[in-house]
């Protein structure tokens, strides 16, 4: 029994002495491979944390050099901070390059670029919660918005980052942030609350020492002067900006050398303005800032015009046109590229998300096996990696659902962009139809009195008479052209009614002044009755349009010494033009189509052969309801038409 016993004793001593040391070889092994993971860790962090420091002083000197204007320099930089970021997954270094880049290409005038940046950038930041990028980001998205006469986007975006800043009480982004509200608030003429904001910002700017925003609000104040008809007052906000002697910058003294010529050519100094013009065009040659070329050569084109050198007024308008016109096109084109690209982006990023998947899961079926292999008996701590495991996994579907729903979004920002493309071509048939339909008639009364002179043998003082008509004639059509092309300028991106208090007895008068040769040739008595009720609230070119192309029609369809009578009437809500001639109608089937229809539906020809075919009475009805108001017509055959046309009072 004594044997027995001690020979089982001596088995299980030596049984625990083998799983003993088979533990001890395991632990072993589990200490080499983790010491070894652990020191090549500790390398690694000592690596990335150099490079973290690298990527953001990259950053940095980009952001200082493109603030003085060496962009390409900047934009090295930024490729590579970009670049090392993407290397060691540092996503504020990426998304701090992606704003930078963002910057430089809104600057540039490189919207569509701009924008992508952007919202690659925010998108970044928001993953990282971080407050204080994410409020510049929607300030750069306010500023390209704004550039693209998107006016309700961009005050959403600024009023974001506004609220973020003062949340944070960031003062040096509160000046940018009231700055560029109000450049909102100006594109909508809104420049009482526009001259609060740009005086908000100047005050915040002068106690953080930002003296370029100063500059800027400068600029702008004498931009909204300008506009206001405060010609003096804007020339001091200019001067203020090209004399500073503490900070210049070329972009805003190119703006200001350009105000400066405007208001000088308004108050009939043509010689000093044509000098600030040249100075104004040369900075923005060598910014590179498209916008600003294309102002200053439209301010040259006039001035060269104004002081009668038409040989240097053609020259700039040519090189004004060709600017206006690569603006388009670059716009266009830009739009049509990437709506393509970003297509193809999201196929391509639809695949390479699958391969990272599938390499994910590749990766973590190999720890597992390693983990298996080496540490089997310590079945607690694989269940710990198990879970940590499938917590990356459950990590890796969020991230991949957030980017889905983020190519949702892009998805839909490329159908917007779209939409306003197939708009923006709308608008510009629109604008042409109008200019070619206005100027028809001025420019035949021109000539028809050239004719005249040319023709008949006219005494010196019918000949003087003559001239002096023709002069004010001539005045008045290069009146309604300037206001053609204003109004042209300010539709560019759609059909939009800038509403102001309108007095339409006077605005009437002066169309009638342009149709005086047509008037008096046909002998037609015109009634206009002046009266105390002729106020509107509506859009000024538009309605000149409007008035224009009806009384154009009727004297038009007026036999030789008819009548035309202009009168108002005023209910409660609306003022009432009404236009009547004793013209030769328009049958039913006509008056059904003649806000529908034009060209060969409804054509006709005048009592003297004058052609219409309906497009200026499409285009009225378009501008009357733009301006909330409602137009009614009466006609029969032989008894003449009358026009009823309604427009809010203010």
């Amino acid at each position: 029994m004594k044997k027995k016993y001690h020979y089982t004793g001596l088995k299980r001593i030596n049984s625990i002495l083998k799983w003993t040391l088979i533990v001890a070889f395991i632990a072993l092994i589990t200490y080499i491979i983790v010491s070894k993971a652990t020191n090549r860790n500790i390398k690694w962090l000592n690596h990335k944390q150099a490079g973290l420091q690298q990527i953001d002083s990259l950053n940095l000197r980009a952001l200082f050099l493109s603030d003085n204007q060496h962009f390409a320099e900047a934009e090295k930089l930024i490729d590579s901070a970009i670049y090392l970021s993407d290397s060691i997954s540092y996503k504020k270094g990426m998304a701090d390059g992606l704003f930078g880049a963002s910057r430089i290409q809104y600057i540039k005038g490189n919207y569509e670029t701009a924008l992508e940046c952007a919202l690659n950038s925010l998108h970044i930041n928001t993953g990282i919660a971080d407050d204080v990028t994410i409020s510049r980001v929607r300030n750069l998205l306010g500023l390209i918005h704004l550039a693209q006469g998107e006016t309700s986007e961009a005050c959403e975006e600024l009023n974001l980052a506004l609220n973020i800043n003062l949340r944070l009480n960031d003062s040096t982004k509160l000046a940018a942030n009231y700055f560029n509200i109000g450049l909102c608030f100006s594109e909508q003429s809104l420049y009482r609350e526009a001259e609060s904001a740009y005086r908000t910002a100047a005050f915040i700017a002068q106690k953080t020492r930002q003296k370029n925003i100063e500059l800027m609000v400068q600029n702008r104040l004498g931009e909204m002067y300008f506009k206001m008809g405060k010609t003096q007052a804007a020339i001091d906000y200019y001067y203020r900006v090209i004399k500073d002697t503490v900070y210049q910058n070329d972009w805003e003294n190119s703006f200001a050398y350009t105000g400066l010529a405007e208001c000088y050519e308004r108050s009939g100094y043509n010689s000093i303005a044509v000098d600030y013009a040249e100075k104004g065009w040369l900075l923005a040659q060598k910014n590179g800032t498209k916008w600003d070329a294309n102002r200053a050569l439209a301010v040259l084109g006039k001035i060269y015009a104004a002081m009668g050198n038409f040989e240097k007024a053609y020259q700039y308008t040519l090189l004004n046109i060709q600017y206006q016109d690569s603006l388009f096109n670059e716009k266009k084109q830009s739009s049509i590229n990437a709506l393509n690209l970003k297509h193809q982006r999201l196929q391509n990023y639809s695949l390479q998300q699958k391969n990272l998947i599938s390499a994910q899961e590749n990766k973590f079926q190999r720890v597992v096996i390693i983990c298996f292999l080496i540490v089997t008996a310590l079945l607690v701590v694989l269940i710990i990696i198990i879970y940590r495991s499938s917590g990356q996994k459950d990590f890796l579907n969020k991230e991949l659902t957030e980017k889905s729903r983020l190519l949702a979004l892009r998805k839909e920002e490329i159908k917007r962009q779209k939409d306003q493309l197939s708009e923006l071509n709308e608008t510009k048939d629109m604008i042409l139809s109008v200019i070619s339909h206005d100027l028809r008639s001025p420019l035949s009364s021109i000539i028809l009195t050239l004719n005249v002179i040319r023709n008949m043998d006219v005494s010196r003082e019918d000949f003087q008479s003559i001239l002096e008509k023709m002069n004010h004639h001539t005045l008045a059509t290069r009146n309604m052209i300037d206001q053609l092309l204003n109004w042209a300028n300010s539709q560019s991106r759609g059909l939009i009614a800038y509403k102001t208090e309108i007095n339409a007895y006077e605005v009437t008068e002066e169309i009638l002044s342009v149709f005086e040769h047509e008037i008096v040739e046909k002998q037609l008595a015109v009634k206009h009755t002046a009266t105390a009720f002729a106020a509107i609230f509506a859009d000024i070119d538009q309605f000149q349009v409007i008035i224009r192309n009806i009384i154009d029609n009727a004297i038009k369809f007026t036999p030789d010494k008819g009548t035309i009578s202009i009168d108002y009437q005023s209910n409660l809500d609306s003022t009432i033009i009404i236009i009547k001639d004793t013209g030769v109608g328009m049958s039913a089937e006509k008056l059904s189509k003649l806000f529908h229809s034009s060209g060969k539906q409804i054509n006709s020809f005048g009592t003297k052969n004058e052609t219409g075919f309906g497009i200026g009475l499409t285009l009225v009805k378009s501008f009357v309801d733009a301006n909330g108001g409602k137009i009614e017509v009466s006609s029969s055959p032989g008894n003449g038409t009358e026009f009823h046309i309604y427009f809010p009072r203010p």
